[in-house]
């Protein structure tokens, strides 16, 4: 169980007991601080109609200078702007309503019905109109919702409209229409905790009942019934107020009245109307008047009691004619939601603020029992055990209130020797003898039971001209009886029996400080260790054992030494740890290392003068200051403050008024009376605040925030935006000063910073980014929000520093440094061409003298080529020549010689019988044929009879036969044309070329079928030879007509080149292939 939970278990039971026991504590709560508020504060004017406490912790008032909202610290003010439709209708705010949307519905006099919504601050009114569904009137006196949604609107002389904001429309009634509703004005507006609608108007009070009709109450018959507050009791029943001053409870089970008399001791109490109603968490009732002031009606003791204006008491209530009031809901109060404050609304003074329960009572003013030392500025408190509580004053002498409440009043009498010595008490002290010493500014008194008077002893040792010796500033009696005296002029023992006071006998140094400088507090340790204060000069510490005396000061050059020589007081705790008051903090001794840690306002204190160091009996210091009442929790270093709000006496405190009696009270005394409390009965706030952003600037103007995805609220801002300011809240209206704050702006902040109670934060020169700015709080006792709020906030690049820009700079980084690279290449290159030109002038140099050598030896070797290739063609022609003439000698002697013999033996044949003899006969007869046939074939492939004798054409014809006889090659041929003359070199070319193509086409391509085609022009002969075979590739052209198998095509080649002709091979892979000749016809002088 947390903290908090647990406190919050305590804060309930406490209150069942408040309950319980109302009586007694009721007479704590008669005394009231009313705060104020008006123009200075920052409200927009004094006359504050209606009050409302929004869902998110702000308050609202409606004045008649326009809207108004509250955040702790300030106000912002909503008006009319008279040429904007979106802005408040009308500037005379008369009620306030939230429904559950967050939506404000605003009634106003003479502007009509108002929509507001908070978060886009945007204005809508609804006007009257006699065309049109509208409000029945402009005056508008109350505005309420009910759970349907509805918007119910009273005017006040027209009647009560019902809007439906979903439909927009209308539904009035009027005085005595058929809905039964009684009354032209309409006074007041209240759902009760069952949802149902009351309406209090000029003439009674209606009920709207589930048919949409009303039913009329009247307390008296039907005599009307001005009804203008309405409030529900905790037991179900209404309280009623009337414009008359008549206070009622209604019952609505009975449907009955009762009159509930307002009487303040006895005797009725005079009001005007009441205006407004509040039932408080302790039943009791607050009664807003039209003039009377404020009534507080004690629901046990069924007295009233009246709080008016009083002249020269800033406390009291400045405004009798009180419009509105306003406090916890009452389905607040189990929530954690309760506040404790009750606002009030005047007619001319503004907004008055006060307390329902303060932590602290006060012994001022009209409080039970001490009323006695109301503005007293106490300086010294003392309690006999369980019975007499003794205070003295500076002025005032001393005062002695007894555990029966009896008061005896002592003073300073010139003419009666046993009169109290001075009026201006600084310590009273009982002994172990039960004797009571009082310390003054003129001598030490010792107080006389039995005659009630005092016994003045003087210090005679060391007079001076300011007596400063017999002012006694402390007293002490430590474990041995010795009676210790402090006083303005050093540090005494007293003889009581003797009634002398006695010098100690300090050494040089001692002397020097403990009899001149003023003695601020004494305290004996739980070692009885003397420690002795002091206003200049730190503190002394004496063991009277060992007679040891240690001397503590500050040091400017070691900051873990005594941080002030200004002691107020001393004060060891339960755990023997020291704690000592001074005037720039409280400071902690460590006796081990002989160090102190020094703990101010940046630690949380309200006040750095510590007057006074107390225990509770929870390890909690209480602790007085020059700036109110500090509790720090040791064990969790917390520190909750206190200040005039709460109920202290004032601000300031002194430093020798503190004690704590045998039951565990405290007393903490100061300039205007005194404080006395138990720690258990401090009321603690536990109210969890809500932390919200009030508004934002940017270059000191306002910028509203706008809603983005995901339901975060959002602000941009340009680059150019070079200041930030954020101003935050937290929504605890207690003590807003006291309240704390730690904030961080993610993306620039590491850690959180503390900010007190600063509630603000600036930022300059933002780099463009996305920030988050996060602020938590607490309230004034420390309960923290840690949830907080957040703001989401973008800061835009300028345009240069923007992604798309810095796209655009990397492309250019990337273009300088390739213009860059490309430079460097250039120049590169153009060194290296440099370092070329010269190395390529002096090679051309040796390569023009070797070309030349080139040139000399290529056209030698053009001219050897040349040679080669007529040679090689004369050589070509005389083969040929001697081709055919051995072809002719061939076919013509042999040939015709073998065809004779043949003849001639196969005439011999026929004339021998003999068998044997004819087939030797036969046999050689066949073996001659083959010789014919072989002579024949020899004749063709030497020199072809038929190319010489019938032509080319012929020739071609015969060699396609033996190309299909020997090779199953078929020859298709196409004769385009031949020169009509052809010399025999010239067919002997074309025919032993055609016949090595073909030769190629049968055995190397795969094919059964050639073509061959021939054609003439241009004095070029032109013959084709192609196949549809397996061809081969081109780009080794070279390499295949020089192997082996096409050596032939090599020798065709080289031939042609030296007749001044040339060949074309064009072949693809399983393509064929298809190779022309182009022959000069001139060459072989045609």
């Amino acid at each position: 169980m947390t903290w908090l939970k647990i406190r919050n278990k305590v804060f309930l039971i406490s209150l069942f007991f408040l309950l319980l026991f109302l009586p007694s504590s009721a007479q704590g709560r008669d005394e009231i601080i009313f705060e104020h508020l008006s123009l200075e504060e920052g409200l927009s004017q004094t006359t504050v109609n209606t009050i409302l406490k929004d869902h998110k912790g702000y308050l609202w008032f409606g004045t008649n200078g326009g809207l108004n909202r509250y955040d702790g610290y300030s106000f912002r003010v909503y008006r009319h702007e008279p040429f904007s439709s979106n802005s408040l209708s009308n500037n005379m705010v008369t009620s306030l309503y939230e429904d559950k949307n967050g939506i404000f519905w605003i009634g106003t006099f003479g502007g009509g019905l108002n929509r507001f919504d908070p978060s886009r601050e945007i204005f809508q009114s609804y006007r009257y109109s006699k065309d049109a569904s509208s409000p029945p009137d402009d005056l508008i006196s109350h505005v309420i919702g009910d759970k349907k949604g509805y918007i119910w609107v009273g005017t006040f002389q027209n009647g009560l409209g019902c809007f439906d904001p979903e439909r927009e429309t209308w539904n009035i009634y009027l005085d005595d229409d058929s809905s039964g509703f009684s009354g032209e004005g309409v006074l007041n507006l209240y759902v009760d905790s069952k949802h149902q609608l009351w309406v209090g108007t000029n003439k009674a009070l209606n009920f709207h009942t589930k048919r949409d009709t009303f039913i009329p109450y009247y307390a008296h018959s039907k005599e009307a019934l001005p009804v203008t507050a309405i409030t529900e009791g905790r037991k179900g029943f209404l309280w009623i107020g009337t414009a008359s001053g008549k206070l009622y409870r209604f019952y609505p089970q009975e449907e009955k009245f009762e009159e509930v008399p307002l009487k303040e001791k006895g005797e009725d109490v005079s009001i005007h109307a009441i205006s407004g109603l509040y039932e408080d968490i302790f039943e009791d009732v607050w009664i807003a008047t039209d003039g009377g002031g404020l009534l507080r009606f004690d629901r046990a003791t069924e007295e009233a009691l009246v709080y008016r204006h009083e002249q020269n008491n800033p406390r009291a209530l400045r405004d009798n004619k009180i419009l509105s009031i306003h406090g916890d809901r009452k389905d607040t109060i189990f929530l954690g939601d309760l506040t404790g404050i009750v606002w009030l609304g005047t007619h001319s003074k503004g907004i008055e603020k006060f307390h329902l329960k303060r932590p602290f009572q006060r012994y001022n003013g009209k409080s039970f029992l001490l009323r006695e030392v109301a503005g007293d500025n106490v300086y010294a408190i003392y309690k006999e055990g369980y019975d007499n509580l003794w205070i003295g004053t500076f002025g005032n002498g001393v005062k002695l209130i007894s555990k029966e409440g009896e008061t005896q009043h002592f003073l300073s009498d010139i003419d009666d020797e046993h009169s109290l010595a001075s009026n201006r008490v600084f310590s009273i002290f009982q002994d172990k003898a039960g004797d009571i010493w009082i310390g003054t500014d003129r001598g030490l008194c010792r107080y006389n039971k039995v005659d009630s008077n005092f016994t003045t002893y003087e210090n005679t040792l060391f007079p001076s001209s300011f007596g400063g010796s017999n002012k006694i500033t402390t007293l002490l009696e430590d474990f041995k009886g010795t009676f210790w005296v402090g006083t303005s002029e050093g540090l005494y023992r007293f003889v009581r029996k003797a009634g002398l006071f006695e010098a100690i006998p300090w050494s040089a140094d001692e002397a020097s400080y403990l009899r001149e400088d003023i003695i601020s507090c004494l305290f004996e340790d739980s070692r009885h260790n003397l420690w002795i204060g002091t206003s200049n000069n730190g503190f002394f510490r004496i063991n009277p054992v060992e007679g040891r005396v240690e001397h503590y000061v500050n040091d400017p050059l070691n900051s873990k030494s005594l941080p002030a020589n200004r002691i107020f007081s001393i004060y060891e705790d339960r755990e023997g740890v020291f704690w000592l008051g001074t005037d720039v903090g409280l400071c902690q001794f460590d006796e081990t290392s002989k160090k102190f840690l020094l703990l101010t306002k940046e630690d949380g204190f309200r006040g750095d003068s510590i007057r006074g160091i107390l225990e509770d009996n929870y390890r909690n210091l209480w602790i007085s200051t020059n700036n109110g009442l500090s509790c720090y929790d040791i064990r969790m270093n917390t520190v909750r403050n206190y200040n005039l709000g709460d109920g202290l006496q004032a601000k300031e405190f002194n430093a020798s008024a503190t004690f704590k009696d045998s039951f565990g009270r405290m007393y903490f005394g100061g300039i205007n009376g005194c404080n006395s409390f138990f720690s258990t009965d401090v009321w603690e706030n536990s109210h969890v605040p809500p932390i919200v952003i009030n508004e934002v600037l940017v270059m000191n103007k306002p910028v509203q925030p706008f809603w983005a995805a995901g339901g975060r609220r959002r602000v941009i801002l340009n680059y150019s935006d070079k200041f930030l300011s954020i101003d935050f809240s937290a929504l605890d209206y207690t003590h807003p000063e006291s309240n704390q704050y730690r904030y961080k702006l993610e993306g620039l902040d590491r850690d959180w910073v503390n900010a007190g109670n600063r509630h603000f934060a600036y930022y300059t020169n933002l780099p463009p980014g996305e920030y988050t700015f996060r602020v938590v709080g607490s309230n004034n006792n420390g309960v923290w929000n840690q949830d907080g709020t957040e703001l989401d906030i973008e800061v835009i690049p300028p345009l240069w520093k923007t992604p798309l820009a810095y796209t655009g700079y990397g492309f250019l980084l990337l273009a300088l440094l390739w213009f860059i690279r490309k430079y460097l290449m250039n120049r590169q290159e153009k060194e290296t061409e440099q370092r070329l030109r010269i190395v390529t002038e002096r090679t051309n140099e040796q390569l023009r003298f070797i070309n030349k050598k080139l040139e000399e030896a290529r056209n030698h070797e053009e001219t050897y080529r040349n040679q080669l290739r007529s040679l090689a063609s004369a050589l070509s022609m005389a083969e040929e020549k001697e081709r055919r003439r051995i072809a002719e000698v061939v076919h013509d002697s042999i040939g015709q010689n073998l065809a004779l013999t043949k003849i001639r033996l196969a005439l011999l044949q026929e004339g021998i019988n003999d068998d044997s003899q004819k087939d030797e006969v036969t046999a050689i007869l066949s073996s001659l044929e083959e010789s014919i046939k072989s002579t024949r074939t020899l004749t063709f492939e030497l020199g072809s009879p038929i190319l010489y004798r019938l032509g080319f054409a012929a020739s071609v014809e015969w060699l396609a036969e033996k190309m299909q006889e020997n090779y199953s090659l078929s020859i298709l041929y196409e004769n385009q044309g031949l020169p009509e003359e052809m010399s025999d070199d010239l067919k002997a070319f074309l025919f032993r070329a055609l016949h090595e193509l073909l030769l190629n086409v049968a055995k190397h391509s795969g094919a059964d079928k050639a073509y061959v085609k021939t054609s003439y022009s241009g004095k070029m002969i032109r013959m084709t030879v192609c196949d549809e075979g397996r061809g081969f590739d081109t780009h080794n052209i070279d390499e295949g007509i020089t192997n082996k198998q096409s050596f032939g095509l090599f020798s065709l080649r080289e031939r042609l080149c030296s007749l001044g002709g040339y060949m074309i091979i064009k072949s693809k892979e399983n393509k064929g292939v298809r190779i022309t000749l182009f022959v000069p016809a001139d060459s072989f002088n045609v």
